[in-house]
């Protein structure tokens, strides 16, 4: 029974002679025959279980021949065992081998070969833990049996444990190398080790000198050749190892993966379920059936079967990959990430999980986190051009052209004509517009897939993005030719269409190619683009709505639905869509631009800005974004910015006209009026029609004082354009200021109709409004322009000036002062607020404000004419002399500046001097009231009393009531001995300015300062006039009676003077004598040597 069993019992005269001759001896001798049966019996069940029934079979006779009860348990049980073997059922077997086991039945030298058969069985029926132990404990039982160890090495394969196989492979081949299954120990070392030409040559060794085992050699030989790839001749050796055990689990289930790699699924599922049959809780013939499933379409059915494998061994990481990779292909990646995480947990370096996650992240768009795990594979694979292919996919994704590009260049090195890489290359390159080079990749791919219509309709997309026009139309046009049903060739020749700006014939092609491909959400898309190109928005928004229905995360479809709404003026729903769309793909340029252009729109120009920024970092120097950009920062005031972004765009754009007089615009505003008249007059070289143009230029024009010419270049861009309401805006601004006051009023009103409630028009016609005398007109106009824009300094200090016309001071003061509080460096409301209070005589403010706005604009003539006017009444003559110089060095032809000269030069005593300027300001001006005045005081200071005459009668007549000039007649009156004439000009004079004397007095004493006597005896006989003419109709107005007594002490009149006020003194109320002493200190303190004013002082004390 032990030695050559297996060669004896395939003898069945031998084995039917021995059973009988057994059955004997169990009868004579029940210990002894028994112990030598059970023996035999492991290695009966291990090499055909129907010769361990027989064995069974003659122990269950010889017990009912009186061989006693332990040898019927015993026959029972192996007869069990046996019936469970033939029905590939392992646990009767493994209770009779571990009931033999713990009953110590077994002679020693068989302790070892049945461990490792209960070993084996375990390993059969899926325990592969308990297999490991089993063959564990055989090597402790049986050191030497080195088969033993050549199985548990190859169960250690089967849990992929490579380097514990290794170590005790080696082992066994150390103890015995020249045992006859050394080959079979070789061939197993070399497989772990990957070397599987060496192993095939093992095995095939084995086979030769290893008859016992050849079966499960061929197994094994059978698996190296499937990983060699050689599957027909693997299917051959795994059914010969079939051909000797029909009913192993691990032989059927390798049968069943070679059939399935050679592309017979159904056969390969068919043998997968024999095995699960013999073994139906065996996770890993579970897995392998899933596998199978899923390559035939039966995605529910292979999930259900990975899920059952996943059950039985939950932290499979084979198993737990391909759950997870089958949920990623059939778009579930969300649940197939979890199974692939806790795979890559499991084991770090597991290829396949590392891949099957990858792909998973790419699926949920995490690339980075998927490049993290290509990455580490490529580490190992640095030149496999799939996973350079998959990186370069996610680098695409994450808009990292460069890098995808280096990688794609390193596959097609390794694999030139491999068409889906030329492919992908060529959508690199038409991401980073090079388009030559792409259409060269596609070529390329036609030459392996000639007349490929995929290729040849890539190739035709990239002729159009290259806008050759003619060229794409062919291609696509030839392929409609070959197929009239080809949807996707009249899609793209409709997006041709739509690109060339010819959207009826776009949206024509996309309804043929919906009426072949109805839920094609691509051409949906389009069709709808070209029906907002045509203004037909709801239209768009239709085919928009149902194109989302269809893809509802499609980010091109929401920025052009996003376009939509902006131009229907929805910007929240514009701003939605176009946010969303980045979400999903931030690479895109347009998306980012259209959000631009509405933040903008909204205000926001910050972010409008930024999103341009970001644009731009995608598609570098593109004009248009450069455009919209430049446009912003403007707005910002952000000058230099936005000249940058103009003069960038220049170099590409395709219309340079709308650049150039964006940065003509923008100069103009910069002052920077030759470089802005350069590129305005270049742009309208180019296109002499183009209406902004024209404006800009027109405003440029306005800027350097060249009114009429302005005018023309208004004229021509409202007859281009009559609609435009800030040309007529400007026209109307250009016209009022060459005093066209009326067609002023007609444009500005009219662009108002066009524009209503816009602030700078209505501050525009508020001034010319101002200038009219329509004050009120003027102040409504003004406030509801700062209402819109509170803020607007001009439109303050415009309003501050009509305040100060209707001498509503305080008003117009807090105007100036906001104005200047927005702007500190605004010079025109410094000097308006200093003009204002030197006409409320608070001349260290004024002269404060003036020398600020002088300060700040040194030109500034009318600032300077009215410092002058400030310095005058602080009887500063030489200084106002200086401004005036100034003023009409600045401005030849400015009236004020000589006006003012001649007043000075006349406080100076330089007569003839004072004269020239008069004259020359009425020149400027005929009908200027003040200079005419001024001139008659000089002349009637010279003698020329019917010159001086002549002044002031036409200066009445154009203001009959300046008091000035009736008080300036009067004096000539009686000097011409006219006293009636004098009499009734002195009292419209005093009615007029009640304080015209005290003016006549302060301005004689300054003369008298400053040692013209003859000029201040002039301008005290004036004011005594006027005083004494009041005096005469009412001598208690006993302020009027101090005045006209220091009047007469000036003038030298003692007795008159003391007379008036003892009279006085003796009847006037204890406030007019109280000012009256006032008086005289003021007097003492200019001129401290009169004896005359210091006795009268002491009269006053007296």
């Amino acid at each position: 029974l032990g030695l050559d069993g297996e060669a004896r019992w395939t003898d069945l005269a031998w084995r039917e002679f021995w059973l009988e001759h057994l059955t004997y001896r169990l009868l004579q001798d029940a210990d002894t025959f028994l112990g030598m049966a059970l023996d035999a019996a492991p290695l009966l069940l291990e090499l055909n279980p129907d010769w361990a029934a027989a064995l069974a079979r003659t122990l269950l006779r010889a017990a009912e021949g009186g061989a006693g009860d332990e040898v019927r348990m015993w026959g029972e049980r192996l007869l069990a065992a046996a019936d469970g073997l033939r029905r590939q059922t392992f646990a009767p077997a493994l209770d009779f081998l571990d009931a033999l086991l713990a009953a110590e039945r077994l002679e020693p030298h068989r302790l070892g070969e049945t461990q490792a058969f209960r070993a084996w069985l375990l390993r059969s029926h899926g325990h592969i833990d308990d297999a490991l132990d089993a063959y564990a404990q055989t090597a402790q039982i049986a050191p030497d049996l080195l088969w033993a160890q050549g199985q548990h090495g190859a169960t250690h394969i089967l849990a992929s444990h490579d380097d514990q196989a290794r170590v005790l492979l080696h082992r066994a081949l150390q103890k015995d190398p020249h045992r006859d299954g050394i080959a079979a120990l070789e061939g197993w070392l070399a497989l772990i080790a990957d070397d599987l030409i060496d192993a095939h040559h093992q095995f095939t060794i084995a086979l030769t000198r290893n008859p016992r085992q050849n079966a499960w050699t061929y197994a094994w030989r059978g698996e190296v050749r499937r990983r060699l790839g050689r599957i027909e001749d693997a299917l051959g050796d795994v059914e010969e190892a079939l051909a000797r055990y029909p009913d192993r689990p691990w032989l059927l289930a390798l049968r069943g993966i070679l059939l399935w790699q050679w592309n017979r699924p159904q056969e390969a599922l068919t043998a997968l379920d024999a095995a699960l049959a013999l073994a139906p809780e065996t996770p890993w013939l579970l897995a392998q059936r899933g596998r199978i499933l899923a390559d035939l379409g039966r995605t529910d059915d292979a999930l259900s079967a990975y899920e059952r494998a996943l059950a039985l061994a939950p932290d499979d990481t084979w198993t737990l990959t391909q759950h997870g990779l089958l949920l990623t292909q059939t778009g579930r990646a969300h649940q197939g990430l979890p199974h692939l995480e806790q795979a890559v947990r499991l084991d770090e370096s597991d290829p396949d999980a590392r891949l099957a996650r990858a792909l998973a992240l790419q699926a949920l768009e995490r690339h980075e986190a998927a490049l993290t795990d290509l990455q580490f594979l490529l580490a190992g694979r640095p030149q496999d051009p799939n996973l350079l292919e998959l990186q370069a996919r996610s680098h695409i994704a994450l808009g990292q052209f460069d890098a995808a590009m280096t990688e794609l260049n390193q596959a097609l090195l390794q694999r030139p004509d491999h068409v889906d890489l030329l492919l992908l290359r060529a959508q690199v390159l038409i991401g980073q517009r090079q388009f030559d080079a792409a259409l060269a990749d596609l070529d390329a791919a036609l030459r392996l897939r000639p007349e490929d219509p995929e290729i040849l309709l890539r190739r035709a997309d990239v002729l159009a993005h290259m806008a050759r026009w003619d060229d794409a139309l062919n291609e696509l046009n030839a392929l409609i030719q070959q197929d009239p049903n080809n949807a996707r060739a009249f899609a793209l020749r409709g997006d041709v269409h739509r690109r060339q700006g010819h959207n009826a014939a776009a949206i024509a092609d996309f309804a043929r190619a919906l009426d072949l491909n109805p839920d094609d959400a691509w051409s949906l898309a389009r069709r709808a683009d070209a029906y907002r190109r045509m203004d037909r928005y709801q239209e768009a928004l239709a085919d928009f709505a149902q194109a989302l229905t269809l893809q509802p995360d499609d980010a091109w479809t929401l920025a052009r639905r996003g376009e939509t709404y902006r131009q229907l003026d929805d910007l929240d729903l514009a701003l939605a869509d176009f946010t969303r769309s980045l979400e999903l793909d931030p690479f895109d340029y347009w998306a980012w631009t259209g959000r631009g252009k509405t933040y903008c729109e909204l205000g926001e120009l910050e972010k409008g800005v930024a999103d341009f920024t970001q644009a731009l970092a995608l598609s570098p120097d593109d004009p248009y974004i450069l455009e919209r950009r430049g446009a912003a920062l403007v707005e910002l005031q952000r000058d230099q910015e936005a000249l940058d972004d103009f003069t960038r765009a220049l170099d590409g754009h395709p219309d340079p006209v709308a650049i150039l007089t964006l940065r003509g615009d923008l100069l103009l505003k910069m002052h920077r009026l030759e470089a802005s008249a350069a590129d305005l007059n270049r742009a309208l070289e180019l296109n002499p029609d183009y209406a902004p143009a024209l404006l800009a230029r027109g405003r440029l024009l306005r800027a350097q004082h060249r009114y009429h010419d302005a005018l023309a270049d208004l004229d021509r861009a409202i007859a281009l354009n009559p609609s435009d309401g800030w040309a007529v805006a400007y026209r109307g601004e250009v016209h009022r200021l060459v005093k066209r006051y009326q067609a002023s009023l007609t444009d500005l009103t009219g662009a108002l109709v066009m524009l209503p409630d816009e602030p700078w028009i209505l501050a525009q016609r508020g001034e010319t409004h101002r200038l009219l005398g329509m004050y009120g007109e003027a102040l409504e106009d003004l406030t509801r322009a700062l209402e819109r824009c509170p803020d607007d300094m001009w439109a303050l200090a415009t309003r501050g000036q009509v305040y100060r016309t209707l001498g509503r001071y305080d008003e117009a003061l807090a105007d100036f002062s906001r104005a200047i509080e927005l702007n500190p460096r605004y010079a025109w409301a410094h000097a308006s607020r200093g003009e204002t209070l030197r006409i409320l005589k608070r001349y260290e403010a004024a002269l404060k404000d003036l020398d600020r706005a002088i300060e700040l604009e040194p030109n500034m003539a009318w600032a300077l004419v009215n410092r002058g006017q400030v310095y005058l009444s602080l009887r500063h003559p030489e200084a106002a002399l200086k401004d005036f110089d100034r003023a009409v060095e600045l401005n030849p032809n400015y009236p004020w500046a000589f006006a003012g000269r001649g007043q000075a030069h006349r406080m100076l005593g330089h007569l003839e001097a004072a004269l020239d300027d008069f004259h020359q300001a009425i020149v400027l001006n005929p009908n200027f009231v003040w200079a005419l005045v001024n001139r008659g005081h000089t002349f009637r200071l010279m003698g020329q009393y019917q010159r001086a005459l002549a002044d002031f009668d036409r200066a009445i007549t154009l203001d009959p009531n300046n008091a000035w000039a009736i008080a300036g007649r009067a004096q000539v009156n009686r000097a011409l001995n006219r006293p009636a004439q004098m009499q009734h000009d002195i009292s419209r004079a005093i009615a007029l300015t009640p304080d015209l004397d005290e003016e006549l007095f302060r301005r004689a004493m300054t003369h008298q300062i400053r040692g013209n006597i003859e000029t201040a005896r002039t301008d005290l006989d004036e004011a005594i006039a006027i005083a004494q003419a009041v005096y005469d109709l009412s001598p208690t107005r006993w302020r009027n009676t101090f005045k006209l007594a220091l009047y007469y002490l000036a003038r030298d009149r003692r007795n008159l003077a003391e007379r008036l006020y003892r009279e006085g003194l003796e009847a006037a109320p204890q406030a007019d004598i109280l000012s009256a002493q006032q008086d005289l200190r003021d007097y003492l303190a200019l001129f401290p040597d009169n004896q005359v004013a210091a006795a009268m002082l002491a009269l006053f004390r007296k």
